[in-house]
């Protein structure tokens, strides 16, 4: 085996679309979480809203910088 590749042990259930990925798990009372990132580099966040993002029927909680006390540059 040494020098050659190894077969994949799931390259059949992928193949055909079987395969069970992390993303297709559900269990009750999940949750579901996305980061938005500024589109601009090294870009200074001047202000932020999370009200709206709030105000979504669903939505459990919204967090920011300004929740973490330790900051890196």
């Amino acid at each position: 085996m040494v020098g050659r590749p190894a077969p994949r042990q799931d390259g059949l259930q992928r193949a055909r679309g079987e395969a069970r990925y992390t993303a297709d798990i559900v269990l009750p009372g999940m949750l579901h979480a996305a980061v938005l990132r500024s589109p601009h580099a090294s870009a200074r966040v001047r202000s932020l809203d999370l009200g709206p993002a709030l105000a979504l029927i669903g939505t459990h909680d919204a967090i920011s910088f300004r929740d973490f006390d330790v900051f890196t540059d």
